[in-house]
This record gives C-alpha cells, structure tokens and sequence, in this order.
C-alpha cells in the first residue's frame, strides 16, 4: 500500500432506518501525504479489551466482527444525521496480515499527527463502583476548575465559581467530593486500562486536539493539561478550604494518578530514544514487539533506531530487542542502556533474549527506577579507555546479527564474597525501613570483618555512591567527610538528615553487597555470584559484572578474548572515576563477547 491508508466511513444514525443496534459503514483507501490527508479525518485511542467477546457491524454491508468496546465508541460517536470519518487501528490494519501490519504500522505516528482530533475513550461510566453520572460530572468540573484557577491572576478570579462539591461547609458537600474523587480515581492510571498501554502514548502525544470520552460526557485534554500546571503548584493557586480537600490523604494520590502522568504525556515528545523507551517500558502491550514499535512515531529523527523501524512481525520479540539494544547504545555512543538492569527475572524474562539485551517485555520485579541512570554522568570509570568503538556494532547491524554483543575493556577485580541478604523493596512503611536498616547494620558488620584499610570510612561512601541525592533522586551534590562522619553515627543511632537517608536507601535498595579479591567493596545486581568479574568497558561511565564462559565446569582460561554473560551494571568503591584504569603504556584492552 505504500504510503496510502485505509479510512472508516460510520455512516449516520438515521441512515439504517431506525435500527440504532445496527452500525452501518463504508471503508476506503486514501493518499496519505506529507501533511495528511486533504480531507479531513479523526483517530481514536481505547483498549481494545477482550478480543473474544464480539459484536457485529456492517462494512460495505458484510459484516464484520468488532471488539464489545468497539462496538460501544461507534455507538457513541456516531452522528444523527453526518458519516464521521475515522482511522480506527482495529479496522483500518488487517491485523491477520503481518505484512501489512509491517507497512501500516510504521506510519501511524503521521497517521495521528494529522488527523484533525483524536477521541479518547475512557469507556462507560462504571456504575457497578457506585459512580453516577452526577459523580462523573463533578470530577470533570474539578479539574475545570483547576485548570481555571491556573490562569487566575487575582484572588477573586480563584474563588469565582468554586465546584460545589468541593466548597467548605456540610457533610452531605463532603460526600459529593468523595464521589467526584471516586470518578476521578476511575479515570486515572491507578484504574483506568487506557493509561497501561503502550500504543495509547503516542496517540496521545501526537494529535494537534484530544477529547476524552467518558460515556456521554466529554472533556479536552487541553483542559486536563492546564489542571496538571495548576496541581504542581496547587498550595499556592487554590483557596485553603479547597486544597486541604485536593491534598488530604485520601484524595491526593487520585488526583496525582491522573495529572502526573498527563504532565509525562505532554513532555515525552522531547525524549530522545533511550528515555523514551525507559520512562514508558512499564506499558503493556498484547504482542511485547509493539512495546517497541508503539513508540517509533515519537522519535524526533528517522532512522534514529534503524534496525526496529521496520516494524517486522515475523521475527521473535528476543531479536527485537537485541536490535532494539544495540540500535540504542550506537543512538548514545555510550554504554547507557546497560546500566539501567536491562535483564529481566527468569519467571518473567522473554523467551531465548541474550544477557546484555533490554528486556522491555515487562519491568524489572525490583526495578530501580531512575536513580541509576541519573547518577550515571557523574561517574567515570572508564577514564583513560579509548572511546567505545561502534563499528564491530553497525557491521553486526550490516550483517543482521544480533546474537552477540562485542565490545571492549579491562578487569579490574573478582567478586570473593557477596552478601546472603539484599535490601529487596517492593513496597514502603515502617517495618520495610526497619528490614532495610538491619540489612545495612548485617553488611556494615561483615565489611569492618574484611582486611580493607579503614573499612568504614570506604563502607560509608559506598552507601552514599559519592553522590547526595534529593528526594526525586536526581544528584544534588559530593559527599563530603561530615557526610561519611553522619553515615557512621547513623549505623549506630539510625538518626540522620532526610537527605542522607533518601540517598543510602535509594543507593542500596535491589542490590547485592561485595567484596572483591582486591578487598574492594561493591554493590551490584540481584544476580551477582562469587567469581562473577569487575570490567571496565569503553563507553561505560560505571564498571559492570561480567560472568566468564565455563567449558567442562570450570572458567575459560585468560586470553585476549572474554566469552561470557552480562551481569549488570555496578558500583565499587575507589573505582568510579578512572581509578582502575592503568596509564597509556600499560594499558592493555580486550574484546569481549557477550552472548
């Protein structure tokens, strides 16, 4: 089909002569140009939901099979008396045919750039949970009014039509708030399935206008947009009365649920490839390929990942992401993508993908969010190594394997000795800080065991990674000798500044505590294992574990080639910035193989 589409033509309601359960349609295919199509279209964003459960509609008077949620929108968006154009993915692609899902699918993020409004679709208005239909119109008045107050200028402009629901007063004002939050919550990521998918980011992100279709009631996201601008500085926008409602414990995860991840939505256009796959991996997708592929319309620049932009359906999700991996650390020139733990828990990892491979099939079950990957450019391990070298990468590329990543660096140590406990957090709370403190104490006992000179002043920095962190993780500033000083006393009186506790609990959460055969003190992924390697690769700002290939059950012999798995990205104290790395005449790099 090249660079044309298919485009739905829902006929109007008075078209079928009265039977409003019949969905009538016609379907044709069209030009897509440089700036779309010259007549005007729109495009829908929903969940499909189960593709077992069906109902008829009519295309060209045959009938066709569509999901129950389908079936639902067109029923809803229908006109009385005008056909409505749509591209509708369900419909407009053959999803039985993956050469045309390969050709149509690359085109979709100008399929949503120019069409000229995309409808989302929320779903029904859930009654089941207790939620009315004057609840539901409460929530979207909220946020109205939040969006509002964001462009007040004067106190008078913040007080001027305040929802009822949330004025200050009477029980029964009080209650109608629950219900409105109780909408709310039902419309935001912490319930509503269209923000857990993947392909629903782009087609909100790319259209110059979006409505949100909540049964028959409707809002822009302009509005919700605005809203969000409101909320990062609510305190100061909104009357007290009306805050202290938005900001109790009770409400205000809801409201974050919904406009935090508006604000990621606004902003992810911006991403460059590896944020972009990052900050929506956790996004669900029936086939783990479009975890990929439904974000290619995001890209600023074509051919910025060249081996998935082809979109091929008939290659296994393991070879995806392998292109995927290597097409990302050529878009850096840097190591980046590995630091971030790209390897999957075997229970849930993608069938046959290699170590060094950013499994995006799911998130990690003890993921460590962003905190690695911020601290990343103020580290320098690799320091006096020559640049990493893209070109045994692109020939790989060129010649389409993806079995093997070659790369090259020194090792600098051997893990001796890990650590039986991990500080694991999936959750927060008093008792899990109090498990997190009595493995740190369990670690701070066996490190003051080793022969490392001045053991606790080197534990101490390694608890804090060099680095302080604010709450949002982000590096503030070094760590200075107070800081190690307070560290100390905080292993013995579990008193400390807030700052320092974020950043001990953030840099040891998920981790495996070490110690090497020089005596060096390490943390590093889950899986680390005693004779497990310390390699410093070129393009990598932080030192990494690597496992040696084992021939008969013992360890490949040293030689100018390392065969072995990727363990993970690490931290080890002394090393972090070039420390490790031998002078010029020295130096002596090796290829390494990972499979």
């Amino acid at each position: 089909m090249g660079n044309r589409i298919k485009v739905l033509d829902i006929l109007p309601l008075h078209s079928s002569e009265g039977r409003e359960d019949t969905i009538e349609c016609e379907i044709r295919t069209v030009d897509l140009g440089e700036y779309g199509l010259m007549e005007q279209y729109e495009t829908l964003s929903y969940v499909w939901g189960n593709q077992t459960s069906t109902l008829p509609i009519f295309i060209s008077a045959q009938k066709v099979d569509v999901t129950t949620s389908l079936y639902a929108i067109m029923q809803q968006i229908r006109l009385p008396d005008h056909k409505r154009t749509l591209w509708i993915d369900q419909i407009c692609i053959d999803q039985m045919n993956p050469a045309e899902k390969a050709e149509q699918v690359p085109l979709m993020g100008k399929i949503y750039s120019n069409c000229t409004r995309c409808l989302v679709w929320l779903g029904t208005i859930p009654h089941e949970k207790h939620i009315s239909l004057e609840d539901a119109e409460a929530a979207f008045e909220i946020i109205r009014y939040m969006a509002a107050a964001s462009k007040a200028s004067t106190d008078a402009d913040i007080n001027y039509r305040v929802p009822s629901c949330i004025t200050t007063g009477l029980p029964s004002q009080e209650s109608s708030l629950a219900g409105a939050m109780r909408a709310m919550s039902a419309i935001s990521s912490a319930e509503n399935p269209w923000w857990h998918r993947v392909w629903t980011v782009q087609e909100a992100s790319l259209p110059k206008q979006l409505l949100l279709l909540w049964g028959p009631i409707a809002i822009s996201w302009d509005t919700i947009c605005q809203a969000s601008a409101c909320w990062t500085g609510a305190k100061g926008k909104f009357p007290r009365a009306v805050w202290d409602f938005i900001s109790s414990p009770s409400y205000l995860e809801t409201t974050k649920a919904l406009l935090i991840h508006s604000l990621w939505i606004q902003a992810t256009c911006q991403d460059k490839p590896f944020s972009l796959v990052r900050r929506w991996r956790h996004r669900i997708a029936t086939d783990p390929r479009d975890k990929i592929y439904g974000l290619l319309g995001l890209l600023q620049t074509r051919g910025s990942l060249p081996s998935v932009e082809e979109c091929r359906y008939d290659i296994p999700a393991a070879e995806v992401f392998a292109r995927l991996t290597i097409d990302l650390i050529i878009n850096e020139n840097s190591l980046l993508p590995l630091m971030n733990d790209p390897r999957l828990e075997p229970e849930i990892r993608t069938e046959a993908v290699q170590s060094w491979v950013m499994d995006v099939k799911s998130l990690p079950l003890h993921d460590t969010d962003w905190y690695h990957i911020y601290g990343s450019p103020y580290y320098n391990a690799d320091k006096g190594l020559p640049p990493l070298n893209l070109e045994p990468l692109r020939l790989a590329v060129a010649e389409g394997r993806y079995d093997t990543l070659e790369l090259k660096g020194i090792t600098v140590d051997t893990v001796k000795d890990v650590h039986p406990d991990s500080i694991i957090v999936v959750n927060s709370g008093n008792n899990a800080e109090k498990l997190r403190f009595d493995t740190l104490l369990s670690w701070y006992e066996t490190a003051k065991q080793s022969a490392t000179r001045e053991p606790q002043e080197t534990f101490a920095k390694l608890l804090l990674g060099t680095l302080i962190r604010h709450v949002e993780q982000q590096p503030k500033r070094w760590v200075t000798p107070e800081d190690e000083a307070d560290v100390l006393s905080f292993l013995d009186s579990q008193s400390v500044a807030s700052e320092l506790r974020l950043t001990i609990f953030h840099q040891t959460r998920n981790q495996k505590f070490y110690i090497t055969e020089g005596g060096r003190f390490g943390l590093g992924h889950l899986d680390t294992r005693p004779g497990d390697e310390v390699w410093i690769l070129g393009g990598g700002s932080v030192p990494f574990t690597l496992r040696p290939k084992e021939r008969d059950g013992k360890k490949s012999p040293s030689s100018g080639i390392f065969e072995g798995t990727f363990v993970g990205r690490t931290y080890v104290q002394g090393i972090m910035d070039g420390e490790a790395v031998p002078g010029e005449d020295e130096l002596s790099e090796r290829k390494v193989l990972l499979s």
